[in-house]
């Protein structure tokens, strides 16, 4: 089995560090369309609809395997030190 995205690699890389403490494994894809618990949280994470009935829901505050930790900042070019950037006093 494959995973296609970055950010699914690391729980699929914590479920084959397990796979030889069962007797058996087996992953079957369920697609979207037939899916429909799958289909109802995705929508539910993009909106504020009720929960429909019949659907459970957990609020899970922190990812279940340990994630590498990266910042992203901004960068600007900063105008030579010479110019008449109108920029240079707010930078």
């Amino acid at each position: 089995w494959d995973c296609s995205s970055d950010s699914m690699g690391k729980y699929c890389a914590a479920v084959r560090k397990m796979e030889d403490k069962f007797e058996g494994l087996e992953f079957h894809h369920v697609e979207r369309d037939r899916n429909t618990t799958a289909d109802v949280l995705s929508k539910l994470g993009s909106s504020r609809a009720q929960v429909p009935p019949g659907v459970f829901m957990q609020e899970i505050l922190q990812p279940s395997i340990s994630m590498d930790q990266t910042e992203e900042c901004n960068i600007i070019d900063q105008p030579e030190s010479d110019s008449d950037d109108w920029r240079r006093p707010i930078i």
